[in-house]
């Protein structure tokens, strides 16, 4: 099997709720664990512009409700999943930093040390409270002496180019699978199953 990526936002509570599932795959092939740079919201860089005499505008807000509501199910869900308080899960965070450790530790020491790093790194944030932008923490449980500024600018680029846009996202033979909902698919191309038919 050609190499495996896996882009993984260290600040994403859906993620989380499925590290342990993630990280166990790597017992089935080599992956490479890089930090996810770029979401849709990010990506697109705007909302879509309103429009004042739209006809189909009480449809639509209608819509909005509907999806806000089955977000805010969904986000009660993965609380409960996780174990998480909304205080803690909540919180505003700026991943940068913690990205560019990922991306540092991956690059040099290797997928067994990113995974480490992974789980430190989301264990402390979501289950102890801890701060993800604290540098001496980061230093520690990264297991390097090295200060990484940040991520190359290449990496984002190369998330745009094949349309890795929500974590955890999957690279594997140039097909791309986004969010953990793939998790038995890509148990199922890991392990080398050719006989079996692939979970849907």
């Amino acid at each position: 099997m050609s190499e495996v990526f896996c882009y993984v936002d260290l600040t994403d509570l859906a993620t989380y709720v499925a590290l342990d599932q993630i990280l166990a795959l790597s017992a089935l092939s080599e992956v490479t664990y890089l930090p996810l740079m770029v979401s849709l919201s990010s990506a697109s860089g705007r909302k879509p512009a309103l429009e004042t005499h739209d006809p189909l505008a009480a449809y639509k807000a209608r819509r909005q409700r509907a999806r806000d509501a089955f977000a805010a199910a969904e986000h009660a869900r993965l609380l409960t999943l996780a174990g998480v308080t909304p205080d803690i899960a909540d919180r505003p965070r700026d991943g940068e930093l913690a990205h560019a450790w990922l991306h540092y530790v991956s690059m040099h020491s290797g997928s067994d040390a990113a995974q480490m790093l992974i789980k430190s790194v989301m264990d402390g944030i979501f289950r102890d409270g801890r701060d993800i932008e604290d540098r001496d923490w980061l230093r520690a449980v990264s297991g390097t002496s090295e200060d990484p500024s940040s991520v190359p600018d290449s990496v984002a680029t190369d998330q745009i180019e094949q349309g890795i846009f929500k974590s955890p996202g999957w690279l594997i033979e140039g097909e791309r699978y986004l969010g953990r909902e793939h998790l038995p698919m890509m148990r199922h191309l890991l392990s080398g199953a050719t006989n079996e038919t692939a979970p849907i």
